[in-house]
């Protein structure tokens, strides 16, 4: 895109020296110093403008039609991508699951163990008061899979 702005610019500069040239060449000749040279002169610089003028042309079509190839080829992929996300994409767990099967409740002794971190000692209580896994993760501003992991880890050892 830089570069058809760039040729755009400098196809137009061309233009605006040509006009600029031919308007200084027509001034010279009604003033009455126009020569045969002159015309020659002018012939040849409107043959250049018209030169550059399809030139520049040519060039920003060609780069138009690359433009729109690259595009449908984007919007080809851009489909093949939304079409195999669609695909493999896993279907919606439901929003919320019981668990068929009641986890056991392990009890905490009468003195907390040592090393066990004061948030897992909260989460281990607020469970055994019978709290549901959302209700623990919402107030410990924890998530949920780390509340599971927590209770989970508890009944390992």
């Amino acid at each position: 895109m830089l570069i058809a702005a760039v040729l755009i610019l400098a196809g137009a500069g061309l233009i605006v020296y040509a006009l600029w040239e031919l308007q200084r060449l027509v001034h010279l000749m009604r003033v009455g110093s126009g020569s045969a040279p002159d015309f020659k002169r002018l012939e040849a610089i409107a043959a250049e403008i018209v030169s550059a003028a399809e030139a520049v042309s040519d060039d920003l079509d060609q780069r138009t039609e690359r433009l729109s190839e690259l595009l449908r080829l984007a919007d080809e992929r851009l489909a093949t991508m939304r079409t195999s996300l669609v695909a493999h994409a896993p279907a919606a767990a439901p929003a919320h699951v019981e668990s068929p099967v009641p986890l056991p409740v392990v009890r905490p002794t009468s003195e907390a163990a040592p090393g066990v971190p004061v948030l897992y000692r909260q989460v281990y209580d607020m469970a055994d008061a019978g709290q549901e896994t959302e209700v623990i993760a919402r107030e410990m501003k924890i998530t949920r899979g780390e509340v599971q992991l927590i209770l989970g880890l508890r009944r390992l050892n």
